[in-house]
């Protein structure tokens, strides 16, 4: 197959996404992702479709190459969306994404996008870590001084081999600071593995991964309103999460981003 893609780069604190507007049939999403992560012109870290249909009720549908689920895309898209709809800083849209049971919603922020996260589904080990599973995306989190391909590698093995989760992060966990007795700054570099696409991406920020990390460092608060900065290689994210009894009533995840011209790709791939 060869094809003109029209893609619009998002760059959420490092993140960067493509975004192909054409439509795409699935079997096609991964290898047209793979070449346009291989454009060093881009700098993609991932890639995320613009899909031609989507539920009543929303305002558009974007599934990412290997169906799995993004928050920093998730932002992007709904931020995209926002713009061409004429929307303003505080306005929402409704967008369905891959990897999320639900509808979710995003609202434009003045330098950006945040969006209502799906509530952790439940938190365990793996390998003595803590693991927190995401509709879509678990996370293993390790707490070291620094990155580790290594053990990043090991992690991400067994979560292949032994799990079946459709994607898996190793975050690697350098600093918890509490700054008050409901705020965190946390350090930490993200690693995260794609099962339909048996890909490996160090990303310079995880939006589910700063969720997960987020999650962790207040376990310990059972009620209230938590704010924690997650600072990565690429930029800070922020998460807000609404505790009752120990239960997350509500996450949100917000962070820059921002837009570039579209540009024309030619992609050639078999089928």
């Amino acid at each position: 197959m060869k094809k003109t893609v029209t893609v619009i780069m998002a760059d959420p604190a490092g993140n960067r996404t493509a975004f192909v507007e054409e439509p795409i049939d699935r079997a096609q999403f991964a290898p047209v992702g793979n070449v346009l992560l291989s454009d060093e012109s881009l700098h993609a870290e991932q890639v995320g479709y613009l899909l031609p249909e989507h539920p009543e009720g929303t305002d558009g549908a974007m599934c990412m190459m290997g169906g799995e689920f993004c928050g920093n895309a998730t932002r992007s898209f709904g931020y995209l969306l926002g713009k061409r709809m004429g929307k303003r800083p505080g306005d929402t849209v409704r967008v369905q994404v891959s990897g999320a049971a639900d509808i979710l919603t995003v609202t434009l922020e003045d330098d950006g996008a945040s969006v209502s996260m799906p509530a952790p589904l439940s938190v365990d080990t793996v390998l003595s870590h803590p693991v927190v599973h995401l509709e879509g995306i678990s996370h293993v989190l390790i707490e070291a001084d620094q990155a580790d391909p290594d053990t990043a590698g090991s992690i991400l093995k067994h979560m292949k081999e032994e799990t079946d989760v459709d994607a898996a992060g190793a975050i690697f966990l350098h600093k918890i600071t509490p700054e008050s007795d409901a705020s965190f700054r946390i350090e930490m570099t993200p690693v995260v593995w794609v099962r339909e696409t048996d890909s490996t991406i160090w990303e310079s920020s995880c939006g589910s991964g700063s969720l997960a990390s987020a999650v962790w460092a207040a376990r310990d608060i059972t009620d209230g309103t938590i704010q924690v900065s997650v600072h990565q290689p690429g930029g800070i994210l922020r998460i807000t999460l609404q505790k009752e009894n120990g239960k997350i009533q509500e996450a949100l995840l917000g962070g820059p981003v921002t837009l570039e011209d579209a540009v024309k790709r030619d992609v050639e791939v078999e089928g």
